[in-house]
């Protein structure tokens, strides 16, 4: 599944070097997202993923791992603001940037996608206190 994401959009391969986020953990986590509130059995959700000969036990765990590190993103955000150490309204910022990318996403180029990530290290520079 994140295998062909990452040949159509040229963002994601971008984005899943600099995240908390594995490959297996970002497919099993959009799986599990895509299939929620359906009955579809752990088995169908494992053939979904790339690599579909896992255990059932190895593709919960790596769901546990995404779960837990998407978790501790959210806090680790949430801490740097309420201490002070990003700007206020970061946050906000950086949800708007996603929603604009995702929004956005038929649009881009391989052109723009470079000078997208350009700016994405920009700004995440400066609200980290690297480009002061």
């Amino acid at each position: 599944m994140i295998e062909s994401k990452l040949k159509t959009d040229l963002i994601v391969g971008y984005l899943i070097k600099r995240s908390a986020f594995t490959k297996v953990q970002l497919d099993t986590y959009l799986i599990d997202c895509i299939t929620s509130g359906e009955k579809i059995s752990l088995k169908m959700k494992i053939e979904m993923r790339d690599k579909t000969n896992v255990s059932k036990g190895a593709f919960l765990r790596t769901l546990k791992q995404a779960q837990e590190n998407l978790q501790k993103a959210i806090y680790t955000l949430i801490l740097a603001e309420y201490m002070g150490i990003l700007e206020e309204g970061a946050t906000i910022k950086l949800i708007q940037i996603g929603n604009l990318l995702k929004n956005r996403k038929k649009e881009i180029t391989k052109e723009s996608a470079f000078k997208i990530s350009r700016i994405i290290e920009s700004v995440i520079d400066m609200l980290s206190g690297r480009e002061r």
